[in-house]
């Protein structure tokens, strides 16, 4: 799925990607986040239930949640976000949702050094 990362119209021959970084105020710390990364906190995906991340995300084909371990907050938050998607009913059409493994602080260790394209410097949305 890296190929994807970033690639919002697929025109990079890979499938695009959807991050949702579930970083709180360890977000804006690291200065950083994963290039092209929607940052939901998550705070507010357990305060609204997931549904406001059902309408953001419906017709995205892959979606990836991460926190800055991927042990607490991502799981969560994907979990709640895909029971929020089955109560209201909402068709997610061949959505394959993950949680990214060893969260940012993994990512950022195994990739920037190689691949400081798939970076960018994190502000909030």
């Amino acid at each position: 799925w890296l190929s994807g990362v970033g690639d919002r119209d697929g025109g990079g021959g890979g499938h695009p990607v959807r991050v949702v970084d579930v970083r709180e105020g360890d977000f804006k710390r690291t200065g950083t986040k994963i290039r092209g990364a929607v940052n939901v906190p998550a705070y507010q995906i357990r305060a609204d239930g997931g549904r406001g991340l059902v309408e953001m995300l419906r017709c995205e084909p892959i979606v990836v949640f991460h926190c800055m371990y991927s042990q607490q907050r991502g799981p969560s938050s994907a979990l709640i976000y895909l029971r929020a998607a089955a109560a209201a009913g909402a068709e997610q059409q061949r959505q394959e949702v993950y949680v990214l493994r060893g969260g940012f602080d993994g990512f950022f260790r195994q990739y920037a050094a190689d691949c400081p394209e798939l970076f960018e410097p994190a502000r909030r949305e």
